[in-house]
């Protein structure tokens, strides 16, 4: 089996992780699975690949906001770049002549970038299975569905994919009455929970009856734009009640800026507060730490949760709503704890942070979501794929 996955990630790593997991869960199903992954992140490939896999790497464009993109750290045009990054995914792509093809997040790709590999994909003979992956939340719906209008993207889902794989729960957040796909579309999709790591055992309560210092971990996701919130919690720990209370581990994201860097290590000079500007060690950090502030992306939730840690999660500002959509939600089901950039005052850190210390760890399967959307994805993906083959074998004249 020959599985080609597209992930557009600008600058972030949230959409190759997710396909990182689901591609690693295909190959424990199906050992002799061969992957193509494209993607567009300027530290891709950046997490463990599955074996027998390719990279093709794309010159890197960033969102500058919905619907508007530059090139990444270069002069050349966007309409070239993205010109070349079509011809790179078509060239690869039928030379690769997948079996089976996962988009994540862009039917079309950026502005239309897929749309010649799929047209050709599509006359094939036979053609692969079609298959889109979509986040529980995409961003506000008024805003996605004027962007996915403009750029056609409905009419990409409805004529290119045979299935869509929504990687949340539809009682949380119904993707396809809020964002107003077709029918046809909707009777495609097959919602697979959450993709994160698979809940360990819960352990014996680490803050209620232990000793201070506490392991406090803070995640800045991707860390482009988590210096302004990290700032501002380092000035916090400098407080004569933090320093007694926490040993701070802090990710600041692989994309923070090195000047931004250089400002939180000048900032931390002389804390009991550890910086690092990776992610690649961060399950070992998460299973030490006593509680978690992050970012609150999609993966980081879905890991955050996994491994059943107290939690304040600071959802992006903007300019997509889909941090502030998923948090509230979340919060409503009494999953998470959050708090909002503007609300980060000394006053309210250590009111949140005093009383997840003294509360009783209270994260089990029955207030977290289910996290095992890697495994039924992939299930659904080697499921299909057979189904889609069988198909077509039963409508090819015999040979005689």
């Amino acid at each position: 089996m020959k599985v080609m996955i597209y992930s557009q990630d600008s600058l972030g790593l949230g959409h190759l992780r997710r396909t990182t997991r689901i591609g690693h869960a295909l190959q424990q199903l199906a050992p002799d699975t061969n992957f193509l992954y494209v993607a567009d992140s300027p530290q891709a490939p950046f997490f463990d690949l599955p074996k027998q896999s390719q990279l093709l790497k794309l010159p890197t464009v960033v969102k500058v906001d919905s619907g508007v993109w530059k090139v990444y750290e270069s002069d050349a045009s966007l309409k070239s770049t993205l010109a070349h990054r079509a011809e790179l995914i078509k060239s690869h792509v039928l030379d690769f002549m997948p079996d089976a093809v996962l988009v994540d997040h862009m039917p079309h790709g950026v502005l239309g970038e897929l749309l010649p590999c799929l047209e050709a994909l599509q006359q094939t003979s036979p053609p692969p299975l079609m298959v889109l992956g979509l986040r529980d939340i995409l961003g506000a719906p008024e805003v996605i569905i004027r962007q996915w209008q403009g750029e056609n993207a409905y009419e990409a889902l409805e004529q290119f994919y045979d299935h869509a794989l929504i990687y949340g729960m539809q009682s949380l957040f119904d993707v396809g009455q809020q964002y107003q796909f077709s029918a046809s579309v909707q009777q495609r999709f097959h919602y697979c929970s959450y993709v994160g790591p698979i809940p360990k055992p819960l352990a014996e309560p680490q803050t209620k009856a232990g000793k201070a210092p506490f392991r406090l971990l803070i995640m800045g996701g991707g860390g482009h734009d988590a210096y302004p919130w990290m700032s501002r919690i380092v000035d916090f720990l400098k407080s004569d009640w933090a320093r007694s209370t926490f040993q701070t581990t802090l990710f600041s994201g692989p994309f923070m800026p090195p000047f931004e860097q250089q400002k939180l290590q000048q900032a931390a000079a002389d804390l009991p507060i550890e910086l690092n500007f990776s992610t690649r060690e961060m399950a070992t950090h998460l299973e030490q730490a006593a509680v978690v502030i992050a970012m609150a992306g999609y993966n980081t939730v879905c890991d955050v949760l996994g491994h059943r840690k107290k939690n304040i999660f600071i959802p992006r500002p903007g300019p997509s709503a889909e941090q502030s959509m998923r948090t509230a939600l979340m919060r409503q089901r009494g999953w998470i704890d959050t708090l909002a950039v503007e609300a980060l005052s000394p006053a309210n850190l250590r009111e949140k942070l005093q009383r997840l210390l003294t509360e009783s760890d209270k994260q089990n399967d029955l207030n977290i979501p289910p996290l095992d959307g890697a495994e039924r994805a992939a299930n659904f993906l080697l499921a299909q794929t057979a189904v889609k083959k069988s198909a077509q074998n039963s409508t090819m004249p015999s040979q005689r």
